[in-house]
């Protein structure tokens, strides 16, 4: 189990961050899973992984101070670095429901410094997936701390860097409605259908900055813009974020694809949740993402990247990528094998 700490609450009549004090849990506000320190060697060395999820407190717990190791897939992260040799410590960055992205990029980075700034801490690791993907990398160029620089890796997973249609309910409506009348036609049924999915789908939307800041602007209803920041995006990839990529010691954006071994996967193993990713990728993104972003926005960032970062790696699976054992671990051979390079930096640096 991790322990919650709510920190603060976005106030949407103020448009400003409100404290939260006496312990008290939110579970709408901008929070912080801390698991048991995993440790594997009597050094002080701790390697800090920050993993953020793009959900909220509220999607993970009916507790509200604890939160399941098996919540999000850290369980998966938690397995995976306890057959390592150095010491691990797991946090969950947990978004506010109602906090611009921009708002949410600042505190990541703030909290990013506050642990690189200790002399114990060996590295940090920002793991961001979806919306949090695009706010890790939006938060490098908040960084302040000089000593982020070379000890912050940052990782970009399944991120919508030119939003998607997932988060744009005019977008999402027109796509079901072409995709159920195509194959049961225009009638009453059809229509029921049409209604039954757009309701559920209404219930899981935040409605709010969380998931429309990563929205496609014209896809998002007059009513919701109020609670929309368009910069978000439109500005992500401006030469302030790009120049930022300096300020860490290592940057990667990491793809997710379906493919016909994720569907067979998903049958295999009756994930309903893959599966239900698999239909999505059909009949929303004819075939070319991984249920919830398309691969074209997720690497839209190869067009301003520079020859260090050539591309971006590719790994065929769905949206959920930490909740499979077998792709969170490819994901995380990736972070792990960054660490591995430095360790043996540093063992070179000593023999000279």
């Amino acid at each position: 189990m991790g322990k919650v700490i709510s920190i603060s609450k976005w106030d949407l009549e103020s448009n400003t961050w409100q404290s939260i004090t006496n312990g008290r849990v939110n579970k709408k506000a901008l929070s912080i899973g801390i698991f048991k320190t995993i440790l594997n060697n009597s050094s002080e060395d701790i390697n800090y992984i920050i993993f953020a999820d793009s959900m909220s407190l509220e999607n993970h717990t009916t507790y509200g101070s604890y939160i399941s190791n098996s919540s999000c897939g850290v369980s998966n992260i938690i397995r995976y670095f306890k057959n390592k040799d150095e010491n691990f410590e797991i946090l969950l960055f947990l978004v506010d429901n109602d906090a611009p992205l921009v708002e949410e990029s600042k505190f990541m980075a703030a909290l990013v410094d506050g642990y690189t700034s200790m002399s114990t801490t060996k590295t940090v690791n920002v793991i961001g997936t979806s919306k949090c993907g695009t706010m890790a990398f939006d938060m490098m160029k908040y960084l302040k701390n000089p000593l982020s620089k070379n000890k912050t890796y940052v990782y970009s997973i399944s991120s919508p860097y030119l939003g998607t249609p997932m988060a744009s309910p005019l977008y999402f409506a027109y796509n079901v409605r072409e995709a159920i009348e195509a194959k049961l036609g225009k009638n009453l049924f059809s229509d029921k259908v049409i209604k039954s999915v757009i309701a559920i789908y209404n219930q899981m939307l935040s409605n709010s900055h969380m998931d429309l800041d990563i929205g496609i602007a014209d896809g998002i209803p007059d009513n919701l813009k109020d609670k929309y920041d368009p910069n978000f995006l439109r500005n992500i990839f401006s030469e302030t974020n790009l120049v930022s990529l300096a300020n860490v010691k290592h940057y990667e954006n990491i793809c997710t694809v379906i493919n016909d071994e994720t569907l067979r996967n998903g049958i295999k193993n009756g994930d309903l949740n893959t599966l239900g990713l698999c239909i999505l990728n059909d009949c929303i993104f004819g075939g070319n993402s991984d249920g919830m972003v398309s691969l074209k926005s997720q690497k839209k960032i190869e067009d301003y990247y520079d020859d260090e970062h050539s591309s971006s790696k590719l790994i065929t699976s769905s949206h959920g990528v930490f909740y499979i054992p077998i792709y969170a671990n490819e994901v995380l051979d990736i972070v792990y094998s960054n660490l591995n390079k430095e360790k043996e930096l540093q063992r070179s640096l000593k023999r000279l």
